[in-house]
């Protein structure tokens, strides 16, 4: 008989790091810098953010995706772990980095995004995978 799993629910997708600037108006020219006031690192992705939610409302949840054997990917496995989340469905791999994304955040504008694929590709075909 199979084992029953230790949670109520899976959260299976991307985990990404994404780093806030605040704020920035304009991206500088070559050969010139702009400056900002704030950055703040957190993590996120569907995965991440859905299994913290539903954590918050009392499920007990496994966080499963994809992240590099790097310092990101630290980050998001000890994060997932102290929001209360399993993170033994979290692949590790040194064939690319944690997928990260800038944003940045301009005064009374909406705020805009830079993404790296990094892992993205490798997480697609995985759960491709595990879906057929």
């Amino acid at each position: 008989m199979p084992k029953k799993p230790n949670y109520d629910i899976a959260t299976l997708g991307i985990l990404i790091v994404d780093i806030f600037g605040k704020t920035i108006e304009e991206f500088p020219s070559p050969g010139t810098s702009v400056f900002f006031d704030t950055m703040e690192v957190h993590p996120g992705g569907c995965a991440f953010n859905t299994g913290v939610d539903a954590t918050k409302l009392g499920l007990r949840v496994s966080v499963m995706g994809m992240v590099g054997e790097d310092s990101f990917g630290d980050l998001m496995v000890k994060e997932i772990t102290a929001e209360g989340c399993d993170a033994s469905g979290v692949i590790r791999t040194n064939k690319a980095e944690t997928s990260v994304s800038f944003v940045w955040s301009r005064v009374m504008v909406k705020e805009g995004f830079i993404h790296t694929l990094a892992q993205m590709k490798s997480c697609h075909m995985m759960m491709l995978t595990l879906i057929l």
